[in-house]
C-alpha cells in the first residue's frame, strides 16, 4: 500500500495528479479524509526505513522504532480498513 494504490485510487476519482509529488497525494487524500493527516503516512515510512535497513551506528533508533511496530500496525490497518470502505462506497463494488 502507498504510492501506486494511493495515484490508483485517485485517478479513479478523476483527480488531477499528474506530476504531483508524493506529498501532494497524501495532501489531497487528507482533504478527501482518507488519511487523518498526511504526516501519519510520513511517520509509517520513516518506521520502515528505520527498521528494514540496518544502519550499526543507529541501533538504539531501531530499538525505538521496533518497539513502535504495533502501534503503526493498527494504523496502517486502519488506514487499508478506510481505503476500502471509502473505495467500496464511492465507486459501488
Amino acid at each position: 500500500m502507498g504510492s501506486r494504490l494511493f495515484k490508483q485510487l485517485l485517478e479513479m476519482l478523476e483527480e488531477d495528479i499528474a506530476d504531483l509529488p508524493f506529498i501532494d497525494i497524501l495532501y489531497k487524500l487528507e482533504k478527501l479524509n482518507l488519511l487523518d493527516e498526511a504526516k501519519d503516512w510520513i511517520s509509517l515510512r520513516q518506521t520502515r526505513n528505520t527498521v528494514s535497513h540496518e544502519y550499526p551506528f543507529y541501533k538504539d533508533i531501531q530499538i525505538e522504532e521496533l518497539n513502535l511496530l504495533p502501534g503503526e500496525v493498527e494504523k496502517l490497518a486502519a488506514i487499508w480498513i478506510r481505503l476500502k470502505e471509502y473505495t467500496i462506497h464511492r465507486l459501488n463494488f
